[in-house]
């Protein structure tokens, strides 16, 4: 899927879950950023936020077994967003 972002050219920012069972986030971070920069995006940002499954959820193990008992966003989830943003917007808080 990363190297569908090699044509883009607008601000972007991924994050990824440290404990994601479904990609290797460090892997895929990679592929991204190779992507994005041949691509000749200047404005990105990618993040692997730690103790985050594929959902952002705050997850001990990553595992599928545990998502029901999940409650809550990793706590740096909204906060990125929100610093990404007010970079970006002008009057964003």
């Amino acid at each position: 899927m990363a190297t569908k972002w090699h044509n883009s050219k607008v601000p972007t920012l991924a994050l990824f879950g440290k404990l994601d069972n479904n990609i290797v986030a460090e892997k895929n971070k990679a592929a991204w950023e190779a992507a994005l920069k041949a691509g000749g995006n200047r404005d990105y940002t990618l993040r692997v936020l730690p103790k985050a499954n594929h959902l952002q959820l705050e997850a001990k193990v990553g595992s599928n077994a545990e998502m029901a008992s999940l409650q809550r966003f990793v706590p740096t989830y909204f906060s990125t967003i929100q610093e990404w943003l007010a970079k970006r917007i002008r009057g964003f808080h």
